[in-house]
């Protein structure tokens, strides 16, 4: 028997776009599939021929003419076809035969692979029978998104971040005395933390404070570091930050390009700012809730908001917000 091509999983992932072919299409774009490939031996192209033989292939028993395939379910003591080609490559001991047996299948926790890709090419480089599972198709799915979000934040999402940021800072000197000193000194600090950590060069307070500058050079250096859960002083009070959370993860991770977007957007959208507090535990250090009210918070958030307005930086915010939302 000769395996399922790696390159079915690729047809049957198209199948998911081309499905919606015969509705149908939105604002008058036309449907991107063709009955055949444009070069006749490429047999990736979404066209409607190298679907109906990827699911020919995968069709689960049913021929090219549609006829139902009779299959017989295997009872435990009759021999598996294909075995032998499995053992010679695999090499089953009598513990793993004894579990076959018995359960219809086994999984050799000694064969491990990084991704679905190793397997199937190993299973492919083998010539061994294949069962494609669902969990590995949704993974191929999962994994196309993944990049596709990826490349969306790299090239639209950080730089809209990174521009907004730019427009609210130059805006504060101008708007900083319609603000309490001390207010225009948190947001100094709040827009100094997101662009040092999205790395922006010369990004000074833009207040000229000795005292920003180095209140955000400790919190951008914990950040980075993203090691600890600490209490600091910040907007007039003593709060819990886990700076843990800022360490790079997922897609993030493996792109040197979006570790100071996802450090940035962490501040952005886990630095909260408090309007109420009552019973709250609202970031406070301990256990015991702390009822005082955060009035300075809540002018900070009507004066951020305040900026955002003055800055005409409406439209990238909410374009950013209706991203992340």
């Amino acid at each position: 028997m000769r395996p399922i091509p790696i390159a079915i999983l690729a047809a049957l992932m198209l199948t998911l776009g081309a499905a919606r072919a015969d509705s149908p299409p939105d604002d008058g774009e036309q449907p991107r599939t063709r009955a055949v490939p444009q070069h006749a031996k490429d047999q990736c192209e979404t066209a409607d021929s190298n679907i109906a033989r990827a699911l020919d292939a995968l069709g689960g028993g049913r021929s090219r003419a549609g006829a139902a395939v009779a299959h017989q379910p295997w009872r435990g003591g009759a021999p598996l076809k294909y075995l032998d080609r499995v053992d010679a490559r695999l090499a089953l001991t009598p513990a793993e035969r004894a579990l076959l047996k018995r359960n219809g299948f086994v999984v050799l926790d000694r064969q491990g692979f990084s991704t679905f890709a190793w397997a199937f090419h190993e299973i492919y480089i083998s010539q061994l029978p294949v069962y494609i599972s669902p969990d590995a198709i949704l993974h191929a799915v999962f994994a196309v998104n993944d990049d596709l979000v990826a490349d969306l934040e790299e090239t639209q999402l950080a730089p809209l971040a990174r521009g907004l940021l730019a427009k609210l800072h130059a805006a504060l000197p101008r708007a900083a005395d319609a603000y309490p000193a001390e207010v225009a000194q948190d947001l100094d600090l709040y827009l100094t933390v997101a662009r040092r950590l999205m790395e922006e060069p010369g990004a000074a307070p833009a207040l000229r404070s000795p005292a920003t500058d180095r209140a955000a050079a400790e919190l951008v250096a914990s950040a980075r570091t993203a090691a600890t859960l600490a209490t600091v002083e910040i907007f007039g009070r003593p709060r819990m930050v886990d700076f843990t959370q800022f360490q790079p993860r997922g897609h993030y991770a493996g792109r040197d390009g979006l570790k100071p977007f996802f450090r940035a957007a962490m501040w952005l959208s886990r630095l909260e700012l408090n309007l109420v507090s009552r019973s709250s535990r609202s970031s406070a250090p301990g256990l015991a809730p702390d009822p005082r009210e955060t009035p300075r918070e809540v002018v900070l958030a009507l004066a951020l908001a305040d900026l955002v307005e003055r800055a005409g930086a409406g439209r990238d915010l909410a374009r950013l917000e209706r991203a992340w939302g």
